[in-house]
């Protein structure tokens, strides 16, 4: 039986072998601990929490079991340690781009004070009739939009999700209505089921009543340089408005996030139905 070996802790101080155990437990903390909040703290689970999860395994079993695997396994070791290192600092990399590459995204597209535009709020979880966190989160920063621009009319966005008993977009028209949003102001887009549907039935929705094609999109910073995206390939010209994210969700909703740009990317070249 493999046992955890503590013993390079204790030695060869200030040597690159320790140096990189050190880097290893900080590394695999950091990812266990973002991905164990979403699933403790919230009842969350998804692809971004399993990937820090599985980065963060790796890194324990290393810290723990590394010299006793390198000692019974010498040449499988290397060469498993070395992949899984060179994947984590790609999905790293690719983490850090993408990161500052939506940030950059919303602070060059602030919705426009003054000029007449359509708000579309993206949907979210609920539970019951009721959003839960984040799509909560949305619908008040649309709500202090929509309390600043009296003439802006709002789109709530959302289809009905296996798991829930009415459409997102009923839910969200419901909540809104209790901040104070007039009904006249509001119109619901109950079909879609994923965010390039909420943008594209959206759009039917504003070239039907002649709304503004300049949108204000209502989502969590991570989530808005996609919506551009989709807005962009509708016609519609996008400004964010941007919900703010519980910080213990942020790291696992962003990798999320990075997987469904990819997907939304190969279905535009055609290699995905």
């Amino acid at each position: 039986m493999i046992k955890p070996d503590f013993r390079p802790w204790l030695s060869e101080c200030g040597t690159a072998g320790n140096l990189l155990r050190i880097l290893s437990a900080f590394a695999g903390l950091l990812c266990l601990f973002y991905g164990i909040i979403p699933f403790l703290g919230y009842g969350i689970f998804h692809s971004g929490v399993f990937v820090l999860l599985i980065f963060g395994s790796g890194f324990a079993l290393f810290v723990l079991f590394g010299e006793a695997l390198r000692r019974r396994f010498p040449r499988l070791f290397l060469w498993g340690w070395r992949l899984f290192c060179f994947v984590f600092l790609l999905a790293l990399c690719l983490y850090l781009l993408f990161a500052v590459s939506y940030r950059r995204y919303c602070t060059d597209h602030p919705p426009v004070p003054g000029e007449e535009q359509t708000l579309i709020v993206l949907g979210g979880a609920i539970e019951g009739e009721h959003p839960k966190l984040m799509l909560t989160r949305r619908l008040q920063a649309a709500a202090v939009y929509l309390a600043e621009n009296p003439q802006a009319v709002c789109i709530v966005s959302g289809g009905q999700g296996a798991d829930e008993i009415i459409p997102e977009a009923l839910a969200m028209e419901n909540y809104l209505h209790e901040l104070g949003i007039a009904a006249e102001r509001i119109r619901r887009e109950d079909r879609s089921k994923n965010t390039r549907q909420n943008i594209a039935f959206s759009a039917e929705i504003i070239r039907q009543e002649g709304l503004p094609e300049r949108v204000v999109v209502a989502t969590d910073r991570f989530h808005q340089l996609r919506a551009g995206y989709f807005c962009q390939k509708n016609g519609l010209q996008a400004c964010a408005l941007c919900s703010l994210t519980p910080w213990g969700l942020l790291p696992s909703y962003e990798i999320r996030e990075m997987g469904a740009w990819v997907k939304a990317l190969l279905e535009a070249a055609s290699l995905l139905p």
